[in-house]
């Protein structure tokens, strides 16, 4: 039964945040990924995500730059029905660290995961992480609305409070957009998200006014620091 990995990405930064997603899978796998590992990416600018095709045995881009732009549940609602097998989504600010096989494992045995957040401007429930087998469509509501979470514990990080780090991705891309992907995997191996973004909440509880002296003196926390060459 295949494993499906899904992102959505229709903004610029979203499609930056999908790239680095991606690298980090390529990085755990050592650049082979398992031929059971089915990659789909519903997005807006397909040819920014095209170089990544060639590392998979399966690997599909779908162009969601019609208007209206399906929204975010309704995508994954469609590939429930229309799809058999485990899925993982994994939206912007989520990326693996770990080898994925555990996790599929867990869900062909019936077991679920789920994180979600407040949709854009006031709208509705949004999955941030969602693992599941597609037996589970029925539930994909039910499970929008509940107040419980079951998170994949050690397999995804997510940096929710890290805003800073699209800018940069932006930079990355800019100064490797003419690397082959296995150099922006070793380019980017020591960049991770949820480290800086720990490193940065660490930061704010400081004192006040030790914050603003480390500012001074040129040690505060910025995330210019962790722009890589």
């Amino acid at each position: 039964m295949p494993n499906y990995i899904i992102y959505i990405a229709d903004r610029k930064e979203e499609i930056y945040e999908c790239a680095y997603s991606l690298l980090k899978y390529l990085d755990i796998y050592n650049l082979k990924p398992p031929p059971s590992h089915s990659v789909v990416v519903y997005t807006t600018q397909p040819a920014m995500l095209e170089a990544y095709g060639s590392y998979f045995t399966s690997f599909r881009l779908v162009d969601i730059s019609g208007d209206p732009a399906p929204s975010r549940t309704a995508i994954l609602q469609d590939f429930f029905a229309n799809n058999t097998g485990s899925i993982l989504y994994m939206d912007g600010r989520s990326y693996p660290v770990k080898e994925l096989e555990g996790l599929f494992a867990a869900v062909e045995r019936g077991n679920n995961f789920f994180r979600h957040a407040e949709g854009k401007k006031g709208e509705a429930r949004e999955f941030t992480i969602l693992a599941a087998g597609t037996a589970f469509k029925p539930q994909l509501a039910a499970w929008l609305s509940s107040s419980n979470e079951k998170p994949p514990q050690g397999f995804i990080e997510r940096y929710d409070h890290l805003r800073e780090f699209d800018l940069l991705l932006k930079d990355f891309f800019r100064k490797n957009q003419e690397e082959s992907i296995s150099n922006q995997v070793k380019a980017i191996h020591h960049l991770n998200a949820h480290q800086i973004q720990d490193q940065k909440m660490q930061f704010q509880k400081l004192p006040f006014y030790t914050r603003m002296l480390r500012r001074i003196t040129g040690k505060g926390w910025r995330i210019r620091n962790y722009s890589t060459r």
